[in-house]
């Protein structure tokens, strides 16, 4: 039998040969690669996607995350303020509380003073 007889006919389809010459494995070879770098480039999609969706949900969080940072340094802010406003206002009044029992005294030391000294007996009566 010539050897032509038992080579196969799937790839070439002349049955001369092993075919890996051929114009047909060739448009196989192709067809095969176009379809794995078709299904690897979907792959990458979906995977660049999926990153995406991940990298979207990271921001949301992030973001979360320094609204309540801001919020909690705005509260520590207002309680600040507050203290502060409170603290101020103390101050002013026992300077206001201060000032008008030194304003009293010094308003009865003048007339002791034009007098001659401290008030008299007779006239602290009166």
């Amino acid at each position: 039998m010539p050897r032509a007889a038992f080579l196969s006919t799937s790839h070439s389809g002349t049955g001369m040969g092993s075919g890996w010459g051929s114009a047909m494995f060739s448009k196989d070879v192709y067809q095969t690669i176009g379809v794995v770098v078709g299904v690897a480039g979907s792959i990458a999609s979906a995977a660049g996607y999926v990153v995406h969706l991940l990298n979207q949900r990271e921001i949301t969080r992030i973001e979360d995350e320094g609204a309540e940072v801001i919020a909690r340094i705005e509260g520590q802010r207002r309680l600040s303020e507050d203290r502060l406003k409170a603290e101020k206002e103390g101050h002013v009044r026992e300077f206001d509380i201060q000032y008008s029992e030194e304003y009293k005294s010094y308003r009865t030391a003048i007339p002791n003073k034009k007098r001659g000294g401290p008030p008299k007996e007779e006239e602290q009566k009166e």
